[in-house]
């Protein structure tokens, strides 16, 4: 289970990929997982893929989707084919390499670099919940039953944890919601009660004018009454006091008209320096926004500098550390001469040793010619007990030390299945197959047939099922003999 990122060189993006291998059924192959967010959500792809691995190399090109939740339908006929090399960074395999996309009459292809590690515990990985989900993780051979149920029961809390948040995100969104709601009815109802005290105030000054204009008119009256009644009496003198009151009436008047336009063009004023401070108040908001978006921006280049200089950084380590492999393989390659030689000349005085062994052997096998005979005689040991789910089993037998000529017979369930084997560093194989009629517990029992040159009798028993190994040391002497016990797995 490799899991990293995947950069598009079009969208200059990092997307988060995983890679599923799996190479236990005779052939390779597995399944690649992505996720990126755009404003539908999150947007996640599942493909199986087919894998090819060649020494330290391992290419793979998308076979077909077996999920996608995106909001259109995936382009037909666009595959995506990659290339990567296999590596070691503080001891953790890593797969890095290139990846690109064929051109089909719609789309151009595309381009771009992977890096992946591999992860200790792939249960807490995305792509192996999203496996279980689609029923689809048996496919992948390193995922146990076992592990398939908590993956299972962890889905199933995370599940209950993203419910709950989703729950909280929407009653913050309908709290924010009111909130902007109650906003704009408190700021309407402040231009409301703005607006009203403004039309107030323009009433009352139009009622103070229209009572100006009415008291001006009754004074006027009032006076040309009293000039009348003055000029019977008096006519030369009031045609010279009326001259006067007129000219006193025009400027009266004038004065009247003028104060009026003052007042409208302080009104006018007053209405030209509030448009004005909106404005001005608009315009900072504008500034302040564009302001905000030039930092945005600056940040996220200074982000993309700082990313490309740690690729750059990766791939430098990248190149030294393949030329510190170098060195390492070449002083690996003397130091395995030198080891050749010395094992040689080991081989030449182990064959000798198993020689005398086998002389030993056909000595020991002439002289006691029924395998197992004493077994009821003889005090059984239950030294390992092994859990196993397959019918077929591959018994290796070792000598556990320096070959000394010691003979064992394997019995199951009481009856001979591996007569007088002579143990030798080089391994005895012999494939054990299990009946129904043997039962679910399978008795397994290691007779000594004697003590070789060094006693007590010793063996190593390795157990192949699968790909599982039990390795299983035993020890016997011609009074006690080990034993194992297996059992059937139950489905």
């Amino acid at each position: 289970m490799y899991t990293g990122r995947l950069y598009n060189d079009t969208t200059k993006q990092y997307i988060p990929f995983e890679l599923a291998i799996d190479d236990a059924k005779g052939k390779t192959e597995g399944f690649s997982h992505t996720i990126f967010t755009s404003e539908n959500g999150d947007n996640v792809g599942v493909k199986q893929v087919k894998i090819k691995i060649k020494n330290d190399e391992i290419t793979f090109e998308d076979e077909k989707f077996v999920y996608n939740n995106f909001p259109e339908p995936p382009p037909k006929g666009v595959k995506m084919f990659a290339s990567l090399n296999v590596s070691t960074r503080n001891g953790i395999p890593v797969l890095s390499g290139t990846w690109r996309t064929n051109a089909t009459r719609q789309y151009r292809p595309l381009t771009g670099t992977i890096m992946l590690e591999k992860k200790k515990d792939p249960q807490a990985t995305p792509i192996v919940k999203k496996l279980e989900d689609l029923g689809l993780a048996n496919n992948l051979a390193f995922l146990t039953a076992t592990s398939n149920t908590v993956a299972a029961d962890t889905k199933a809390r995370e599940d209950s944890i993203r419910k709950q948040q989703e729950l909280d995100v929407l009653a913050k969104a309908q709290k924010a919601r009111e909130d902007s709601i109650r906003k704009q009815q408190e700021i309407e109802a402040l231009a409301k009660a703005q607006k009203a005290r403004e039309d107030s105030i323009r009433k009352q000054q139009e009622l103070e004018m229209l009572a100006k204009a009415q008291k001006a008119k009754e004074d006027s009256i009032r006076k040309q009454q009293e000039l009348d009644a003055l000029a019977k009496a008096q006519k030369a003198k009031e045609d010279s006091i009326r001259k006067q009151q007129e000219f006193d009436a025009l400027a009266k008047a004038q004065k009247a008209k003028e104060d009026s336009i003052r007042k409208q063009q302080e009104l006018d004023a007053l209405a030209k320096a509030q448009k004005a401070k909106e404005d001005s108040t608009k315009k900072r908001q504008e500034e302040l926004a564009r302001a905000e978006r030039i930092k945005l921006y600056r940040e996220q280049q200074a982000k993309e500098e700082l990313e490309k200089q740690r690729l750059a950084q990766e791939q430098a380590a990248s190149a030294q550390a393949a030329k510190d492999q170098k060195a390492r393989e070449e002083l690996a390659r003397q130091q395995a001469e030198k080891e050749a030689l010395a094992k040689a000349q080991k081989t030449k005085e182990e064959s000798e040793r198993q020689k005398r062994a086998q002389e030993e052997l056909l000595r020991i096998q002439k002289a006691n010619p029924t395998a197992g005979a004493d077994v009821s005689k003889r005090k059984l040991e239950t030294i390992k007990t092994v859990v196993v789910a397959q019918d077929s089993l591959v018994f290796s037998l070792y000598d556990n030390g320096t070959v000394d000529g010691d003979t064992v017979s394997v019995l199951i369930n009481g009856k001979v299945a591996i007569p007088r084997v002579g143990l030798l560093e080089r391994a005895y194989n012999k494939t054990i197959y299990l009946t129904p009629d043997m039962g679910d517990s399978i008795s397994v029992v290691l007779y000594a047939e004697n003590l070789g040159s060094i006693p007590p009798n010793t063996g190593l028993l390795v157990i192949r099922e699968g790909t599982k190994i039990y390795e299983i040391r035993f020890s016997g002497d011609m009074n006690k003999n080990s034993k194992i016990i297996l059992i059937r797995k139950k489905e």
